[in-house]
C-alpha cells in the first residue's frame, strides 16, 4: 500500500507572504483540499471556539482564511461546531445560545469569519442522526445533524494534549461532530442507549431544595423526582446532561451525586474515538472530507477548559491532508519528536502516553479510515510580491482625482 502524503509548513514568519494566514491557504492548494468541493456545496468547518476564558484556541483569522478558500471554488461555507455535555457555572457551550454567546466573545463571529455559524446539533444539543457503525465497541453512534446533511467537510483541529491522546483530526471527528449523547456514548461506561446513571440511595428525593429544577430542568420529560430519589425514562432520556450538573453544581458539589455519568478508561475510550470517527465519516464520501491540523500554542489541556496552561512546547507549524489517520499519525511524530528534542520536564508522567495516541491511530487504520505509513511534503511560501488593494486604490486617486490629491494636501 502507498504511503499517504501529508503536507507541512512550519510556524516561522519573515513577512507577509509567509504567515500562518497566508500558510493556511498554500496548505489548502498543496493538499487538494479544494478537489473536496463542487460549486454550491454546502461545507461544514469544523472548528472549535474554545471555552469561555480559554486564550489558545485557534485565531478566528485562519479559520477566516479557510472560509475564504472555499468560497474561492464555489463552496458555500458554515462554521459548525457541537455543544458540550457539561453545564454548570464553568461550562459556556451548554445550549446553542450559551455556544454563540461564547464564539462572539472569542472573536468567532459572522463579521470575522465571513459566514454562517451553525449550533450543529441543535439548542440542547440533540438534534442529531443515529449512524450504525462495525466498530471495536460501539455498533452505534449519534451525529450532529448539521454534519450527516452538508456535502463536505474542512476539519480544523488544534492539537493539544487532548484527553488520553494528542490528535488534530481523529477526535476532532470523533468527537467534536458528535451529539450530547454520542459524545456520552464516548465519554463514559455506556455501550447501549445512552442514559443518565442513578445512585438513588445519595438522593433525598423532594425533601431536597432542588429536586423541582432538577425535574423541570429535563427538556424531554425523562425525569421524574419521587420521594424515594430520581427515576430516569431511559426511552426519553438524551443525555442533555442538564440534570447532572444541577446535582453536581447545587445539591452536592463537594460529595457523591445520585445523578452521574461514569468516565471511561483511556484503553475503551480511544478505539470508541475511532469508532465514532468512522460513523460521522461514513456519512461522506470520502473524498468529501479534508484536514487542517495546527501545532500551534500546544498545553496540557484542551480547549474545553475555561482557563489556559502556558505552552509546553514551541510552535511546530500547520498539517494538511486528506487521510485523517496519516494526518494524525504525523502530528504525534511532530509533537513528540519536539518534546523529547526540548527535553520538557515531566514528558513521560504529566502527558498523555504516546501510546496512546498510537492505539488511535492503529484503531482508527483498522477501521479503513486512512494508513498510518505517510510521507511529510514540506510546503515552501511563494514570493508573491502582490501589490496590496490600498496600493492600488492610492494610485488611482491620484491619477484619476490630483485636484481632489492635492486639496487635502496628500
Amino acid at each position: 500500500m502507498s504511503q499517504a502524503r501529508v503536507y507541512f509548513a512550519d510556524a516561522r514568519s519573515e513577512g507577509a507572504n509567509d504567515s500562518l494566514v497566508e500558510k493556511t491557504k498554500l496548505l489548502f492548494d498543496a493538499a487538494g483540499l479544494q478537489d473536496c468541493i463542487k460549486k454550491g456545496d454546502k461545507v461544514a468547518l469544523r472548528v472549535h471556539f474554545g471555552e469561555s476564558g480559554n486564550t489558545r484556541y485557534l485565531r478566528p483569522a485562519l479559520v477566516r482564511a479557510v472560509a475564504d478558500k472555499v468560497k474561492e471554488v464555489g463552496g458555500e461555507p458554515f462554521i459548525a461546531e457541537t455543544l458540550t455535555i457539561h453545564a454548570g457555572p464553568w461550562a459556556s457551550r451548554t445550549t446553542a445560545d450559551d455556544l454563540l454567546r461564547t464564539a462572539a466573545k472569542n472573536g468567532f463571529t459572522v463579521g470575522t469569519l465571513g459566514c454562517p455559524i451553525v449550533p450543529s446539533d441543535g439548542w440542547f444539543g440533540t438534534d442529531d442522526v443515529r449512524v450504525s457503525v462495525k466498530g471495536h465497541i460501539l455498533s452505534e453512534a449519534y451525529v450532529a445533524k448539521a454534519f450527516a446533511m452538508c456535502d463536505a467537510m474542512i476539519v480544523i483541529g488544534h492539537v493539544t494534549f487532548s484527553a488520553a491522546v494528542v490528535t488534530c483530526a481523529l477526535k476532532k471527528v470523533g468527537v467534536g461532530c458528535l451529539s450530547k449523547r454520542g459524545k456520552y456514548l464516548v465519554h463514559f461506561e455506556s455501550n447501549k442507549y445512552p442514559h443518565v446513571s442513578v445512585r438513588p440511595e445519595e438522593c433525598s428525593g423532594k425533601k431536597c431544595q432542588w429536586s423541582s429544577l432538577c425535574q423541570a430542568i429535563c427538556p424531554h420529560d425523562a425525569l421524574r423526582i419521587t420521594d424515594r430519589g430520581p427515576v430516569v425514562d431511559r426511552d426519553l432520556c438524551r443525555i442533555c446532561a442538564l440534570c447532572i450538573w444541577v446535582c453536581a453544581c447545587c445539591a452536592k458539589p463537594l460529595g457523591l451525586r445520585a445523578l452521574y455519568h461514569p468516565r471511561e478508561e483511556p484503553e475503551f475510550l480511544v478505539p470508541k474515538i475511532a469508532d465514532a470517527a468512522s460513523a460521522v465519516l461514513s456519512t461522506f464520501r470520502r473524498e468529501k472530507v479534508g484536514f487542517l491540523g495546527y501545532m500551534l500554542d500546544i498545553t496540557r489541556n484542551c480547549d474545553c477548559f475555561p482557563s489556559s496552561q502556558v505552552r509546553v512546547i514551541d510552535d511546530l507549524g500547520i498539517l494538511a491532508g486528506r487521510d485523517p489517520v496519516a494526518v494524525d499519525a504525523a502530528a504525534i511524530d511532530q509533537i513528540y519528536g519536539k518534546m523529547k528534542e526540548q527535553r520538557v520536564y515531566g514528558a513521560t508522567t504529566d502527558f498523555p502516553p504516546k501510546s496512546f495516541s498510537h492505539l488511535l491511530v492503529q484503531k482508527a487504520a483498522e477501521l479503513g479510515l486512512g494508513r498510518r505509513e505517510y510521507v511529510l511534503v514540506r510546503v515552501q511560501s511563494h514570493d508573491r510580491r502582490a501589490i496590496p488593494s490600498t496600493f492600488s486604490y492610492v494610485k488611482r486617486m491620484y491619477d484619476e482625482k490630483p485636484h481632489i490629491i492635492e486639496e487635502v494636501g496628500l
